[in-house]
């Protein structure tokens, strides 16, 4: 039994090896929506590795944001808002947005909702009507964040930190979007398991090796030794 455990514990190894590098590379989906024109969708950058797929061009921002919920409801009236994101439900949302010199008004028909962030930052008074109840928030940090992101052919993969992903669409019509987390941080103690039980199979094999070769060396010197 002694001889052939380093070759068990080798071979769980394997295993264990191979099998968290195939769920590394499983996609979870954590994202499937449709952005209006002139909206946002915003999600946290959690996990190793984010793998988008649109059917049209996106804007990509990575941003560290920090928002105070300020109301929810079908009418909502906030004044002095510094910076105003407001997170659309399923329907029809007007939105009034003012200050001392300026003002917007505009509505937007959302499928299954999204974000606004309809103006820079400033001294907002926000009016909102909608068919169903709509949040409003106030950005209260908004810090740029950078990473590599790459494209291959539809998918554009989009490395994970402390930061938000932001997607806006720039485009006359919606746009259907899909996002994957990549689980390569759900994978890491088993791939971790399978090198630590296979450098443990080779360890436990050298020793075995070793212990063997010595207990061959002394016989051969008893028996060579002088009576």
């Amino acid at each position: 039994m002694r001889k052939i455990l380093p070759y068990i514990v080798v071979g769980i190894g394997i295993f264990l090896l191979l099998f968290g590098s195939l769920e590394s590379m499983k996609r979870e989906a954590i994202l499937k929506s449709t952005i209006e024109s002139g909206t946002y969708e915003i999600f946290p950058c959690n996990g190793t590795t984010l793998i988008l797929r649109a059917n049209g061009s996106l804007c990509i921002d990575l941003r560290k944001l920090n928002i105070r919920y300020l109301g929810r409801g079908t009418s909502i009236r906030e004044n002095d808002v510094s910076f105003p994101l407001i997170r659309g439900s399923e329907g029809k949302l007007s939105l009034i947005i003012e200050n001392y010199n300026a003002s917007l008004n505009m509505t937007k028909e959302f499928v299954d909702g999204g974000y606004l962030i309809p103006v820079e930052e400033g001294n907002w008074n926000v009016t909102i009507r909608s068919e169903v109840p709509s949040v409003i928030y106030d950005i209260e940090e908004d810090a740029p964040r950078d990473a590599n992101i790459s494209r291959d052919g539809d998918f554009i993969t989009v490395p994970c930190g402390d930061y938000s992903i932001l997607l806006y669409n720039p485009l006359g019509y919606p746009v259907s979007v899909e996002a994957y987390r990549l689980k390569g941080w759900e994978a890491l103690p088993i791939i971790t398991l399978g090198l630590a039980a296979s450098l443990l199979g080779v360890a436990l094999g050298r020793q075995g090796h070793a212990n063997r070769y010595q207990g061959e060396g002394s016989g051969k010197s008893s028996v060579g030794s002088p009576s």
